[in-house]
């Protein structure tokens, strides 16, 4: 998939409050392996997501509603309580 260098890029932050979730939430989402950012900045180790990422939560969001359910470890990091 290709994606130019000048599309929109997101912090945790900005990505997290956009998909309506908190920060943990999303960081969760990604230690669970179900989302992987579009850069990562070598210097600092900020994470940035772009357009598809946001896609890609919205979709995880939207699996309990649909009947579809997380199993084992990944269900049980991304919904515990922070």
């Amino acid at each position: 998939m290709f994606f130019p260098d000048d599309q929109q890029l997101f912090t945790v932050s900005e990505l997290a409050r956009a998909c309506g979730i908190s920060r943990a939430t999303l960081i969760r989402i990604e230690e669970c392996g179900m989302l992987t950012p579009f850069r990562i900045d070598p210097k600092t180790g900020y994470r940035y997501y772009n357009a598809y990422n946001a896609a890609q939560v919205g979709q995880y969001l939207l699996l309990p509603g649909i009947g579809a359910f997380l199993t084992g470890r990944r269900r049980t990091l991304l919904f515990q309580s922070a």
